[in-house]
């Protein structure tokens, strides 16, 4: 079957059509250990950015863990997961915490991909992570849309030594490299 995109207007056979979001965990999956694996990842994470938004937005920011959008099949179907969503003074964003053990991040022929260095003289073809949440972003901006507010994707990477060559999205970011967001 195929869904006409919110964004192209083209009809695709894989479209992910959003119809619901929850915030959070549902209440039986809070227990299970990969849940607690993903909450302590945020905790960290969370840390990191509490840090760096603190200082640059004062207290006009809440961040919230865990993004699950679901097309109408609900947790049945596919799903799109994003670590956190921001909610700020200067717009909305779906943040994705990105753990790639890689020596450098470049763009790629490949649309919606990233060339990435993991070993010496080895490059591989990455999805790329803002790709992944775009169906977060449009369902929030449906959502939002009588509120005029941005909503745009970051994804954050935690590795500090990777190189970010020239021509990326300016929303790939290393965690020291927030601050350029604050407007």
């Amino acid at each position: 079957m195929t869904e006409r995109c919110g964004s192209c207007g083209r009809k695709h056979a894989d479209a992910f059509v959003a119809t619901q979001a929850v915030l959070g965990y549902p209440n039986q999956d809070a227990k299970e250990p990969a849940v607690a694996e993903r909450r302590q990842r945020y905790i960290d994470f969370s840390r990191k950015l509490h840090a760096v938004l603190a200082p640059l937005l004062g207290e006009r920011y809440s961040l919230h863990e865990e993004l699950t959008v679901l097309t109408s099949q609900g947790f049945a179907g596919p799903v799109v997961r994003a670590d956190c969503v921001a909610l700020t003074s200067i717009g909305v964003f779906v943040i994705s915490q990105v753990d790639w053990a890689v020596k450098e991040v470049s763009l790629c022929s490949e649309k919606n991909s990233l060339r990435v260095l993991t070993a010496p003289k080895t490059y591989e073809i990455y999805p790329s992570p803002l790709r992944y949440t775009a169906p977060a972003v449009h369902f929030l901006s449906a959502l939002l849309h009588e509120f005029e507010v941005p909503v745009d994707t970051v994804a954050v990477f935690n590795n500090e030594m990777c190189d970010f060559w020239e021509g990326l999205p300016t929303s790939l970011l290393k965690v020291s490299e927030l601050h350029h967001f604050s407007g």
